[in-house]
């Protein structure tokens, strides 16, 4: 079984509000939120975007963040770093994201990752950019990333709310059908019915 979100804790009026709250006169966003830790957060690759398209802002929610990664941050105008947000605040950063990102590194700990951000970022209607796993092949909202370049991509698909949106309505049945077998109550029944059925041991 996979992971999943919870409307109760992202908020049930969260729904696809990515977005939403964006001045098209600012600064692109790309956001994150989770665990920071080197061995698993592709922190040279986020340098690598912030160095290429000074024009954008990333931000960064999240923990495990060591000195060493607080320190280099200053050197990069363009990266704000929050720290730990409750997940029912996420909502009041990402109604200004244009895009979610989830870069991993290249590592075996990635390849075979279920983040539940993948669900949160889709329930929030979040275009969202992956680095470092490829299970997501087949969801509309996923966008892969094989280098920096591809960011530019995202930029000008997604550089408006209005095109956020429009990208929403385009895929919504797709969308929806994700959601309602990926959230934790439909996870429990796939479990239930698997424990009622037969089993190797009966």
């Amino acid at each position: 079984i996979g992971n999943g979100y919870s409307e109760e804790i992202l908020g049930v009026n969260s729904k696809f509000i990515a977005g939403k709250d964006l001045d098209n006169n600012e600064n692109f966003i790309i956001g994150y939120y989770g665990w920071l830790v080197e061995e698993r957060f592709d922190w040279e690759f986020i340098f690598k975007v912030a160095e290429a398209y000074k024009n954008i802002e990333i931000q960064l929610l999240g923990y495990a963040i060591s000195d060493k990664m607080k320190k280099k941050l200053n050197n990069y105008s363009n990266i704000k770093f929050f720290g730990i947000v409750n997940p029912r605040e996420l909502k009041n950063y990402i109604v200004k994201w244009n895009v979610g990102i989830i870069p991993f590194t290249e590592r075996k700990i990635s390849k075979g990752s279920d983040p539940l951000k993948i669900y949160e970022y889709i329930y929030f209607g979040l275009p969202t950019a992956v680095k470092g796993f490829d299970q997501y092949k087949n969801v509309p909202f996923i966008f892969y990333l094989n280098n920096v370049n591809d960011i530019q991509y995202l930029i000008s698909e997604f550089n408006t709310k209005e095109k956020i949106q429009n990208f929403r309505e385009k895929y919504k049945d797709e969308i929806e059908k994700f959601l309602a077998l990926s959230n934790w109550k439909s996870r429990v029944n796939i479990l239930l019915e698997f424990i009622k059925g037969d089993t190797f041991w009966c």
